[in-house]
């Protein structure tokens, strides 16, 4: 019986090594929220409300674009020195915006910082298969993950402390100082090398550009009034997601493992489930706030820390579940959409009324919770599956893909929850009869993605149970 649980981890060498690895992410995500919090503020007094989204959308492309060259930075560099590059990176970024005096230069500002966010994003997925031992990696992923949940309390309330004194400024400086402390602690326990390094392969240049084009449409058509643009950015972006399925598929530069978007890998229903999960909690936590304070009567910041109960949620499955037999493992990703599905539908019945008891409310949160949980158990495994089906020269691309996935899922989800919102009425007729369509046809589209995501489930359950190492070859394309 295998001895390494979370003393092993979280003790020695190994728990500063996971400190450092999730301080990356937590970096990351208290950033993301901070500034969704101190926006309004920041707006109000260097101007630029024109470019309020692409504040988000600036970030959310560089660090896609970041986390797609982790893998050739950590190939060339090594963990130590490429962890350190991208802390550094992120800090440049981060003070940056702390000094900025225009829009203009705020936004330059992120788009260093997104770079630096999205290397340190993707570098602290890309190492736990670097510095843990595989008995380690669930745990390990667990962890990391559930660096979201807590960001999600952290930031709003650092971000809102300081927009409260009008010092907003200062929460970039706070920022930058816990990149510099983390860049730190990296060069005394990262390792400076590791076994395999292929620094001889070529950056997939085209995937990159199809990628970026693509997230741009996608997110910057999400920012637009008119529905009809909304509705050719998501089917622009499909077409594209499409075509870089076909350049991936037939290039030797690839961009994601080998074989990922065949019918016949598991990867393709791996990251299938992934995004949809994403999409699903991401989507309904963009709009909940707002449906709260709208139809419930609730505050601002009330509404966001219950919308939150959707990450608390998400921490409180990841942490418990690492550590979890592989029997119940396999059970844990179909019951994932099952249980995410059952509190979507318990949103579709308590949202869109009125009411404003505190039974209903009650109701509200315990969905939001439930939905967190059976998201969160099941992404680390998830993520360890992806690890364990790739051979041995797609590892570095497959630790790479999970911070691709995850932030290209972040910017569909505002896409098309904001394309089926304001399609469903949300703006026009507006008002309280909008809101409550908007939010039923909201729910309804989470609630056939889960079901979509079942069957996806299935497979994944069977291949865990017929390949328990996720090792042999999985990809059709191997063999012609």
């Amino acid at each position: 019986m295998n001895e390494q649980g979370w003393s092993t981890l979280l003790s020695g060498r190994n728990g500063v090594r996971s400190i450092t690895l999730a301080g990356g992410v937590a970096l990351h995500a208290v950033n993301v929220y901070i500034v969704v919090t101190i926006l309004p503020s920041l707006v109000a007094d260097i101007h630029g409300e024109q470019y309020y989204s692409w504040a988000a959308t600036i970030f959310v492309t560089a660090s896609l674009i970041g986390a797609s060259l982790a893998a050739k930075l950590l190939a060339r560099f090594g963990p130590k020195t490429a962890y350190v590059l991208s802390a550094l990176l992120f800090a440049a970024g981060t003070l940056i915006c702390s000094v900025a005096p225009t829009m203009a230069a705020f936004l330059f500002g992120r788009l260093i910082q997104g770079f630096g966010g999205g290397f340190l994003l993707s570098l602290s997925y890309s190492m736990v298969r670097i510095v843990f031992d595989p008995a380690l990696w669930p745990r390990a992923m667990g962890l990391i993950s559930g660096m979201w949940g807590i960001s999600t309390l952290l930031g709003p309330a650092i971000g809102g402390i300081f927009a409260e004194y009008s010092t907003w400024r200062a929460s970039f400086w706070t920022v930058g100082i816990l990149a510099l402390l983390f860049s730190g602690v990296a060069l005394k326990v990262l390792p400076g090398t590791t076994e395999r390094q292929n620094v001889s392969e070529r950056l997939p240049v085209i995937q990159l550009a199809v990628l970026t084009v693509m997230v741009l449409i996608i997110s910057a058509s999400s920012a637009v009034a008119d529905n009809n643009i909304k509705i050719a950015g998501i089917i622009i972006g499909a077409i594209l997601l499409f075509v870089l399925g076909i350049i991936d598929k037939r290039s030797e530069n690839k961009m994601l493992p080998d074989g990922s978007f065949s019918i016949q890998s598991i990867f393709l229903p791996l990251y299938g489930l992934m995004v949809i999960i994403s999409v699903a909690v991401n989507g309904a936590e963009l709009y909940l706030p707002l449906f709260l304070q709208e139809l419930h009567g609730r505050g601002p910041l009330v509404a966001g820390y219950i919308a939150a109960l959707m990450s608390i949620g998400w921490t409180c499955g990841s942490l418990p579940s690492a550590g979890a037999a592989p029997k119940i493992v396999r059970k844990i990703i179909i019951l994932a959409p099952v249980i995410d599905m059952l509190g979507m539908a318990t949103l579709f019945y308590f949202i869109p009324s009125e009411m404003q008891s505190s039974g209903f409310l009650i109701s509200i949160c315990i969905a939001l919770f439930l939905i967190g949980v059976g998201a969160g158990t099941s992404w680390p495994h998830l993520l360890t599956r992806v690890l364990q089906c790739a051979s041995d020269k797609d590892a570095t691309r497959a630790s790479a893909s999970l911070t691709t996935i995850q932030l290209f899922s972040t910017a569909l989800s505002a896409a098309l929850a904001g394309s089926i919102t304001n399609l469903a009425g949300l703006f026009d007729p507006g008002g309280v009869s909008g809101m409550i369509a908007a939010s039923k046809v909201l729910f309804i589209f989470l609630i056939i993605i889960l079901l979509l995501a079942v069957p996806l489930a299935f497979i994944i359950s069977r291949d865990m149970l017929n390949r328990p190492d996720g090792k042999h070859s999985n990809n059709q394309s191997d063999k012609k």
